[in-house]
C-alpha cells in the first residue's frame, strides 16, 4: 500500500491470540522467504492500534519503507519467528510500538 493511501484496522481492545496471522514460504529460486503481516510504502499509511500480528517462516511481520510511511501498532502485539524481522523501518519509514509487545 503506498502513496498516500491510509487503511484503518484500528481494534478497541487488543486480543489474546493473533488476529493477524500468516504463514510465508520459502522462495524456490532464492535463498529466503517471502511473506509479511503490515506493510506501508512511500507515504502510505496503516493504523493497527490493538491488533496482533503472527508472521511464521515471512519475510516480516510489520514494515514501514519510504517516504512518510507509517505503521501504528499502539496498543498491540507482533510476534515473529523465522529469518527475517519482526519489525522492518527503511528510508524514513516508522513504525510505532507505543504500550506495545
Amino acid at each position: 500500500m503506498d502513496a498516500g493511501t491510509v487503511i484503518t484496522i484500528d481494534r478497541t481492545s487488543a486480543p489474546t491470540t493473533a488476529n493477524i496471522d500468516i504463514t510465508g514460504t520459502k522462495l524456490t529460486d532464492a535463498d529466503r522467504y517471502a511473506g509479511f503481516g503490515l506493510m506501508a510504502k512511500d507515504g502510505g499509511k496503516v493504523s493497527a492500534k490493538n491488533n496482533y500480528v503472527k508472521v511464521s517462516n515471512g519475510s516480516t511481520a510489520v514494515a514501514s519503507i519510504g517516504s512518510n510511511a507509517k505503521v501504528d501498532m499502539t496498543g498491540g502485539t507482533v510476534e515473529y519467528k523465522g529469518n527475517g524481522y519482526a519489525l522492518y523501518a527503511a528510508n524514513t519509514g516508522t513504525i510505532n510500538m507505543t504500550n506495545a509487545k
